[in-house]
């Protein structure tokens, strides 16, 4: 199951980057439907696909699991997104995407599975702009969504499924999500690819209050906090023509990593 969550989302993420391309190159139209077209520009904003890896804050939750005698997790993860930004002169406002890689641990008798999703409203300014290189900062908040599966790892009889379903457990927590980074791209020109950039992302990101814990439609309570933990991502990104296009994108990933 989190294997197909997981590929959603990758789907998502990627058909939410290439429709704004087919809108900012434009379609061959009828001559009675011809527009004009709108030259993609950094200066109207970018939209960019990440990959990366991020250091989690999971001490207290590893700390229970250990406790009951059940496999801890590694706190680090790799993780892939979107992100987008609409400028207006040296203010960047926009937001992003990103999911990690499910995550398994296992001891005798069982395993548990552990997936991260969040989605953020991101907002910076840019400290150096120039035509080949922009650095800026990231401010972001947001949500984060925690899917802790644990399961006892045995084959077992249909039967005995029946009998005894209490052989797994799944609990989903939601948290306010606050984040701040720095962001440095480089940008390129070449007849074959056309304008990119390359970007390097780095910063933290830190869980807000309580989260809210669920297991199926039933509240739960006690729930290990996160602590602070940090990222780095690799991206790649093209320019847009209309500030509107960073919308369709974020919205089908954001709406697809929360709702996994």
């Amino acid at each position: 199951m989190h294997k197909l969550h997981f590929l959603a989302s990758l789907a998502a993420l990627g058909v939410a980057l290439a429709g704004p391309t087919r809108t900012a190159i434009g379609q061959d139209r009828p001559d009675s439907m011809m527009v004009a077209r709108v030259t993609p520009r950094w200066t109207t904003g970018s939209i960019s696909f990440q990959l990366g890896s991020a250091h989690l804050g999971l001490s207290e939750l590893n700390g229970t699991l250990a406790a009951n005698a059940r496999p801890a997790f590694s706190t680090d993860v790799a993780t892939l997104g979107l992100s987008a930004y609409a400028r207006f002169g040296r203010l960047m406002i926009g937001g992003t995407g990103e999911s990690a890689l499910p995550h398994r641990a296992a001891s005798p008798g069982w395993r548990n599975t552990i997936s991260f999703g969040s989605a953020t409203l991101d907002a910076g300014v840019a400290l150096i702009d120039r035509p080949r290189l922009l650095v800026q900062t990231q401010l972001s908040l947001g949500l984060r969504k925690t899917s802790l599966r644990l399961e006892q790892s045995d084959d077992f009889r249909y039967e005995d499924g029946v009998r005894d379903p209490a052989r797994g457990v799944e609990l989903s927590s939601l948290s306010a999500l606050g984040g701040i980074g720095l962001v440095a791209e480089l940008r390129f020109a070449t007849r074959s690819t056309g304008t990119f950039a390359l970007g390097l992302r780095a910063g933290f990101a830190q869980p807000l209050g309580h989260a809210a814990t669920l297991a199926g439609e039933r509240s739960v309570t006690g729930a290990p906090r996160e602590s602070a933990g940090s990222y780095l991502r690799l991206s790649i990104g093209k320019p847009i023509a209309r500030r509107r296009e960073i919308m369709s994108a974020l919205s089908t990933a954001m709406l697809t990593i929360i709702t996994q």
